[in-house]
């Protein structure tokens, strides 16, 4: 539970700094041992860059200067760029810092508003778990009942009102911890929205005051928008116009041409380049036009053909292996070094498992699949296990390890497997479920999907 009461003596004192100080300059004084770089740096994050903003003499580890600041917020104090530490830094305070170089990500910060921002954040964590744990269900169950909607509405006032009255006095620390409110509550009854996912991704941290420019010192929120983007691509993988519309909704509450909208559009893209998205382009062209200069736009440039490459031959690939469509055919040595081919299973349903001895989510799905295994084998389903391993020790002591009693091949190269480009496995667990007359019926089964699955063909026959 979150103690206001314990803190409103320490809230108080901040809330009365903040609204006095017009300083633009804060107090920097500590010691840093095993240092030999004659000066200390501050920095904050500009698109994909960290920039210097402020420095002050080093003397033998020791260093006390007053570090000039564009704006209160969350900066990184360092010898280098690969050497810092993240602080709160508010005008007119003093900041304390000791450690020793090499290591600044441990070291020790004190002020008036790190140590406020660590007891909030520490305080309000128990809360915010079980707010973001209620949430979760919600959104997987698709089920609010009343209690639940009661105590979540609770627990978000209680919160709100920390976050409310460190906003009001415009400190970074309230701004940075209405990001940690990912949602406000989701009421069916007086909700614009039909489900609890869709509330959260259209109301994305409503508490965060995206317009504030403080926003552009405060780098979490990058991260933040990183997370959405991930949700996003898992929530809607299948609608990229969907996804989309989302995403920019979120984007258009922060001003264009601004730090904080290059800083979170330089996330998002990132987060767009893992995921390999067809959004790409979207949003990395505007912003390579924008900031040429920037470290990652050159990369930017390189990278949109190649995910658009990416693209034509996922498209190919699904196209190629849709439902209803016949796969190759695949001929491989077995274990014993007969040659065994999949037409050589038509007639039984057939289960293609890619995976391999080295293959850590393989291995811990291969219970599951042996307990289908046994349950639908007299009924005429087969697994053909094509194993992507280069050692035919390994591969033959997975097998006897793991009590695999279905069909195994392999060529033993690994990706260079003729099975695995025919079939252009790029990631392994990967399977393809054919009918009894070798037509695709499923793709990329795994756990409940692929028992669902099973239990639908086989009532079915």
């Amino acid at each position: 539970m979150t103690n206001i009461k314990f803190l409103f003596p320490l809230l108080i004192g901040f809330l009365l700094l903040s609204a006095c100080s017009k300083e633009k300059s804060v107090s920097l004084e500590g010691s840093l041992a095993n240092c030999t770089d004659d000066s200390l740096r501050v920095y904050t994050l500009v698109g994909s860059d960290l920039v210097q903003v402020s420095a002050g003499p080093l003397n033998g580890g020791s260093f006390s200067f007053d570090a000039k600041l564009p704006s209160d917020g969350f900066y990184w104090i360092g010898v280098s760029q690969r050497d810092i530490r993240s602080a709160v830094l508010v005008a007119g305070e003093k900041v304390k810092l000791d450690g020793q170089c090499g290591a600044l990500q441990q070291a020790e910060v004190q002020s008036v508003s790190n140590d406020l921002y660590a007891r909030l954040s520490q305080q309000m964590q128990l809360d915010q778990q079980r707010y973001d744990g209620m949430y979760r269900q919600m959104m997987t169950t698709g089920y609010v009942d009343e209690n639940m909607s009661g105590q979540s509405q609770q627990l978000y006032g209680k919160m709100k009102g920390v976050i409310d009255s460190l906003q009001k006095a415009d400190s970074p620390i309230g701004h940075a911890l209405a990001l940690n409110i990912s949602s406000s509550p989701f009421d069916p009854a007086n909700s614009l929205y039909s489900s609890p996912l869709e509330h959260y991704v259209a109301e994305y941290l409503p508490l965060a005051q995206l317009k504030n420019p403080i926003y552009a010192h405060i780098p979490m929120l990058g991260e933040h928008a990183g997370q959405f983007t991930l949700l996003l691509s898992q929530a809607f993988p299948e609608d990229q116009s969907k996804f989309e519309t989302y995403l920019d909704k979120f984007l258009q509450r922060i001003p264009g041409n601004t730090v904080t909208h290059r800083n979170v559009t330089a996330r998002v893209i990132g987060m767009l380049e893992q995921a390999r998205s067809a959004s790409y382009a979207k949003y990395a062209q505007p912003y390579i036009a924008a900031y040429p200069a920037d470290r990652n736009s050159q990369r930017m440039q390189q990278v949109i053909p190649a995910i658009t490459q990416y693209i034509r031959q996922k498209a190919a690939a699904d196209a190629l292996f849709a439902e209803g469509n016949t796969p190759p055919d695949i001929t491989l040595p077995s274990p014993k070094g007969k040659e065994i081919s999949l037409s050589d299973l038509k007639g039984k349903i057939v289960m293609i498992d890619f995976w391999a001895s080295w293959c850590g989510p393989c291995r811990r799905e291969n219970p599951h699949v042996k307990k289908l295994y046994a349950q639908y084998k007299s009924k005429g389903f087969e697994i053909f296990g094509v194993s992507l391993d280069n050692d035919r020790g390994r591969w033959l002591q997975a097998i006897d390890e793991d009590g695999l009693e279905w069909v195994h091949v392999s060529d033993l190269k690994k990706w260079q497997s003729v099975a695995a480009q025919a079939y252009q496995v790029s990631s392994i667990p990967q399977t393809f479920l054919l009918d009894r007359e070798g037509r695709i019926i499923g793709r990329g089964l795994r756990g409940a999907s692929l028992e669902q699955k099973l239990r639908e063909v086989f009532e079915e026959s």
